[in-house]
């Protein structure tokens, strides 16, 4: 029978899976709410929009990266 993983262990798999979607209320309403905008108003730079995410929802240091990062990689993905 194989050894039983240590709770150790499943926290290190828990804290990785964490740095790819911070968990939280607020980096989820500023996600949707950023794309909302996108899609309101085109012509507004998403840049933009997302810094005012950041400050609209409070965003710790690192849910404002993830949300840089997101948008950043989804901007480079659809040109």
């Amino acid at each position: 029978m194989p050894p039983e993983p240590s709770h150790e262990s499943s926290r290190k798999v828990n804290d990785a899976m964490t740095t790819v979607m911070p968990e939280g209320e607020a980096i989820r309403k500023a996600v949707k709410w950023v794309s909302s905008c996108v899609q309101e108003t085109p012509d507004k730079s998403v840049q933009k929009i997302v810094h005012e995410a950041i400050l609209r929802f409070d965003l710790s240091p690192i849910e404002a990266q993830f949300l840089m990062d997101f948008y950043s990689a989804k901007g480079r993905a659809e040109e």
